[in-house]
């Protein structure tokens, strides 16, 4: 029989994802039509981009004002904390404090924004004059010198190496954190709910970078873990907007031994939850490892959470997924394991919507194709396992004519426009990999494809052309 009679016409079942030519899916990407939407960015932002070692190197200012009149505390030691909170009567210098505790180094010009928005949430001091008559207490004080104030609480002044002059306690910092933690257990909420507040408009008004905001909630968990679950944990689940700070916050506890098996735990809750969002956190944490046995049980659960939403899954969904497989093997290998048992378990017409979720994935794969980012997940893969698990896929769509069309167009996109990149011999070798799966099971498919091969434009097809034809003949097959 003719590998086109073998092939099943089908209409397509979803109109907007049928193109008639290559030409089509290089006119949607030039005009940027299909690209990261639901604050994917943002995700990305705070999912890659905190590193912890990014602080610049930074002197110490030593010649601060001598303040005589204003006794000077130690925060970090434990009894002067204790003192400083219960006599001092200048909310400027509590302020300024908790500010210090909580981040690792302030520059000066985002201080007044965080000591404004402090100040919203501290609870307020009512004093009694003489007569027993409340006082009015002012919140902070714009003409108190920072010099002053520092003195005050141990804080110092320090020059980054870009000249940024920034305020903080140094390594000091973390203890007096955790005094102000243990003693004052009624400053927690306030300075939650503070922090929350920075979270969701720092990147708008200061200039924090991204470690300082995660620096500051894995500091204020780590003091009671328990606690912020419910008073942390809990509030950011309120808002699809944390999806990938919530990540970044997993991803540095689980590097803690002592908090990696609550976190693990807090994690897979997540990915058995019913929010439509929760399980895209868990899916970002898996794009590092930790241990052999967090790895495995992170692996399960994803493809466990793949496997139960990836037919409802819409375009942006899948993009979220294709955007963060492009640079790490493990995802790749998770979800390339969810299509396998999916489609074990799918009848005909579940196949067909399996098929069809997985040409999108590719083709969105294509549209993030540039000079320095060649590869498109789920076709060029990583191993031998990886490609026998999308195999009962491909060989579906090989089956089905539209299918096929389908795939070839966006094939035909690809290795036009790779064509005018450098390409290593390792992608050749993933995409050539690709090519003999497709007709691996089907000789008869051979013909079909080196045709194809031989109509592109460009030496990239040429190269896979000759690779094919060299697997081929030493298997026996009968080439063109």
């Amino acid at each position: 029989m003719d590998d086109k009679e073998k092939r099943t016409v089908e209409e397509h079942s979803d109109e907007e994802e049928i193109v008639e030519a290559a030409d089509e899916l290089v006119k949607e990407k030039a005009h940027n039509e299909f690209t990261a939407s639901e604050n994917t960015a943002k995700y990305q932002f705070f999912v890659q981009n905190a590193n912890f070692d990014s602080i610049s190197d930074f002197k110490q200012i030593l010649d601060l004002a001598d303040v005589e009149d204003e006794k000077k505390y130690n925060l970090s030691n434990k009894e002067e904390c204790a003192e400083f909170f219960s006599n001092c009567k200048n909310r400027e210098y509590i302020i300024l404090a908790i500010v210090l505790s909580v981040f690792e180094l302030v520059p000066v010009g985002d201080f007044a924004y965080l000591k404004d928005s402090l100040t919203d949430f501290l609870p307020t001091i009512t004093q009694l004059d003489k007569d027993g008559k409340e006082i009015y207490i002012q919140q902070t004080n714009p003409y108190l010198s920072l010099d002053v104030a520092l003195s005050v609480v141990g804080g110092k002044m320090f020059v980054r190496d870009d000249g940024q002059q920034s305020i903080g306690y140094g390594e000091n910092f973390e203890k007096v954190l955790s005094n102000i933690w243990i003693q004052f257990p009624d400053l927690r909420k306030p300075v939650i709910r503070w922090l929350l507040k920075v979270n969701d408009i720092a990147e708008y008004r200061t200039s924090f970078e991204v470690y300082q905001i995660v620096g500051a909630f894995i500091r204020i968990i780590k003091e009671d873990f328990q606690y912020a679950k419910q008073h942390v944990f809990d509030k950011l689940y309120s808002n699809p907007d944390n999806l990938g700070f919530l990540a970044r916050l997993a991803r540095e506890l689980l590097e803690d031994k002592r908090f990696r098996n609550d976190t693990l735990n807090m994690v897979l809750k997540w990915t058995e939850s019913e929010s439509n969002w929760l399980w895209k956190s868990a899916f970002l944490i898996c794009l590092n490892t930790y241990d052999p046995i967090v790895d495995e049980r992170l692996r399960r659960a994803m493809i466990n959470v793949l496997k139960k939403r990836m037919i409802g899954f819409q375009n942006s969904d899948l993009l979220f997924i294709v955007l963060f497989s492009e640079d790490v093997e493990n995802v790749r290998s998770v979800v390339a394991a969810a299509f396998f048992d999916l489609y074990q378990s799918y009848n005909k017409r579940a196949k067909k919507d399996l098929a069809l979720i997985y040409l999108r994935m590719v083709r969105y794969g294509y549209y993030q194709v540039n000079k320095s980012r060649i590869e498109i997940p789920f076709v060029t893969c990583d191993s031998k396992e990886q490609m026998n698990n999308i195999c009962p896929v491909l060989t579906f769509i090989m089956l089905q004519y539209d299918l096929y069309r389908q795939l070839c167009y966006i094939l035909q996109a690809y290795l036009e426009e790779i064509a005018t990149y450098k390409v290593s011999s390792r992608t050749l070798s993933r995409i050539t990999a690709f090519f003999y799966v497709l007709t691996r099971n089907e000789p008869d498919y051979q013909e079909d494809i080196l045709l194809f091969l031989q109509g592109l434009k460009g030496d990239t097809a040429k190269l896979i052309y000759n690779k094919l034809m060299e697997i081929y003949q030493g298997k026996g097959g009968k080439g063109i």
